[in-house]
């Protein structure tokens, strides 16, 4: 115990030092953070990409050719990762979903205890900090992921945090196992493989390790296995997926344009940007004091690598930023208890009472939103899709046949064909093709036109004649299409009327003609083959005057991908205003000046 008391920075509050110091009390934290994740992510439903990606390597294992009869954009790593749990559900006679939900949170497990035996390495005369560095990466890879748990950007920093705690063992001049540089090394390596953006992270590290005091780092392992799993990967490309590369090709630059926002914009305003974007102001008003400054310097870094990772997909959706938005918080929280001096500077003080806002505010609002969640797990709000739980008893009774659905969102069709148990129709999960080829149009306040056969674009083209032939060969027994709001721009792809515009084609329209109008349910028509001899029923006729977009269902009026909570800011502004009054009774400096700062 006394060694503990005389670490080099010890957490000023006495609160957390005690709780720190018992080990029992650690261990109990720990087993809380990841229930209090791990609980939702079983009794919830699986996210749209999540359940997409499962479902074409099932497939792709009973025989369908991945970018041919299953169309994707996405490199083909990801579904050729999902058949070991799509494997291992068959092998244990349970769906693949929970499968794949135990075996990300082993990853995240394991992730943290190795990153916890590397802080050790790198933090040996602190280990109350090693403790609470370790507690707050099993937080952000556990239940702060809660909303994009399994997504690719969870997997990805499952997979790369040590080796981004590794260079920090290089900046410092430290040696490390070669057998642990090569594991640390492939393991990143598959995580940037996941998506091309990710080598922003290796790029910035590399550079960082270069750059540190001069130092020679040429030859490292680690270094080496990324650019090894990189070579090993693409050459497994071309030789198993070689249609990737036309598909990509025809599909690439459009869906870059789907859905995108401007890159300040994202910058600024997309979901999950702005508390890096603090830390790093945190990081620069800060560093001078930093106690340990290897390991300040590589999460800074790698904080703003992922940070401008998620800025270059222009999308500003959440699970982009989750990676920047996780090193964030382990940043605040280091920025927090690793100072060698008390904040007098005005300037100091206020990044110094926002940094423990940031760790406070995150954990707060992660630990209720779990809690809410337990409380109803299965509840609308929880699905990409509000429709989604209304739309399983309809569709279930077709177990085993094939349904048919126009959306421009994955989230239409997935999860709902998997709780269904249902085939997909269409060798797209979604139609998002239509919504890219009319981007600008819908923008406009004219009536929305389509393109002929002639004015289409190839993309378009592929689109129609896939979905054409998909429905000749697989005569899906349900059709549910995402019914057109009015035709006014601030509806954005809501105005996109899937039945007019694809019954232009008369092969579709001949199609159609077996299909009937049964009812509405949410935002969606559901039409099923007619019966002999039964007429066919028109759907209704599209809104035509409305004061706003939808408040509920799949919404896509255009506009930047800004917080708009009001209530989550003024809870920001309190307890930054808490954390500043109380900063001088708890921020007094170290115990002693710091003899390791690395």
């Amino acid at each position: 115990m006394t060694a503990l008391r005389d670490e080099v920075r010890t957490p000023s509050w006495p609160m957390v030092r005690r709780l720190l110091e018992d080990t029992r009390v650690v261990a109990a934290l720990a087993i809380a953070i990841v229930l209090s994740g791990a609980i939702p992510a079983f009794a919830g439903r699986l996210q749209p990409d999540t359940a997409w990606l499962l479902y074409a390597s099932d497939h792709m294992l009973r025989g369908a050719r991945l970018y041919v009869d299953l169309v994707e954009t996405n490199p083909p790593l990801i579904v050729w990762l999902d058949t070991i749990p799509v494997l291992a559900g068959r092998l244990l006679g349970v769906p693949s979903g929970p499968v794949y939900v135990a075996m990300t949170l082993a990853l995240a497990l394991g992730s943290a205890a190795w990153c916890g035996m590397l802080l050790r390495r790198i933090l040996p005369k602190a280990p109350l900090l090693q403790r609470f560095l370790t507690l707050l990466l099993l937080a952000v890879l556990i239940p702060l992921a809660r909303e994009d748990f399994g997504e690719r950007e969870h997997l990805f920093l499952a997979l790369s945090l040590p080796y981004m705690l590794l260079t920090v063992l290089r900046h410092q001049g430290d040696s490390a196992p070669r057998r642990e540089a090569w594991a640390a090394g492939i393991a990143a390596g598959v995580g940037i493989a996941l998506k091309p953006y990710f080598v922003v992270l290796w790029l910035a590290l590399e550079v960082l390790v270069r750059r540190s005091r001069g130092r020679s780092r040429a030859g490292r392992p680690e270094a080496g296995a990324v650019v090894l799993a990189g070579i090993v990967y693409l050459a497994a490309v071309v030789m198993l997926a070689p249609e990737y590369f036309p598909v990509v090709r025809l599909m690439g630059e459009p869906y870059r344009t789907f859905l995108s926002n401007p890159l300040l914009t994202t910058a600024l305003l997309g979901d999950g940007a702005q508390l890096p974007l603090f830390a790093l102001l945190g990081y620069m008003a800060l560093r001078t004091d930093a106690g340990r400054r290897a390991l300040w310097t590589t999460l800074a870094w790698s904080t703003a690598a992922l940070w401008i990772a998620a800025v270059l997909q222009q999308k500003g959706w959440r699970y982009h930023f989750y990676p920047a938005l996780s090193l964030a918080v382990v940043l605040c929280g280091l920025m927090l208890f690793d100072r060698r001096r008390a904040a007098r500077n005005p300037v100091r003080r206020l990044y110094a009472a926002a940094a423990a806002a940031a760790v406070l505010g995150a954990a707060g609002l992660t630990a209720g939103a779990c809690i809410r969640q337990l409380l109803d797990p299965r509840n609308p709000r929880y699905d990409a899709d509000p429709d989604l739980s209304r739309l399983i008893p309809i569709v279930a009774p077709y177990r085993g046949q094939s349904v048919l659905m126009l959306s421009w969102s994955t989230a239409s069709a997935f999860p709902l064909m998997t709780y269904a148990q249902v085939e997909n129709a269409s060798r797209f999960n979604h139609l998002w093709v239509v919504g890219a080829a009319y981007w600008n149009d819908l923008r406009r306040p004219a009536p929305l036109r389509y393109h002929s056969r002639e004015e289409m674009s190839p993309v378009e083209r592929f689109l129609v004649d896939g979905l054409v032939e998909d429905i000749a060969r697989n005569r899906p027994a349900l059709a549910l299409v995402l019914r057109p709001g009015p035709d006014r721009p601030e509806w954005g792809l809501r105005r996109l009327d899937f039945l007019g515009y694809l019954n232009r084609d008369p092969r579709f329209a001949r199609l159609w003609t077996a299909f009937t109008y049964e009812r509405q349910v949410g935002e969606y028509w559901v039409f099923r083959r007619t019966a002999p001899g039964e007429a066919a029923v028109l759907p209704p006729n599209r809104p035509v005057v409305t004061r706003e977009v939808p408040d509920r269902g799949l919404n896509a009026s255009f506009g930047a991908p800004a917080l708009t909570d009001i209530g989550l800011w003024i809870f920001s502004a309190v307890l930054l205003g808490l954390c500043l009054t109380l900063q001088p009774r708890w921020d007094r400096g170290p115990l002693e000046d710091p003899v390791d700062s690395g």
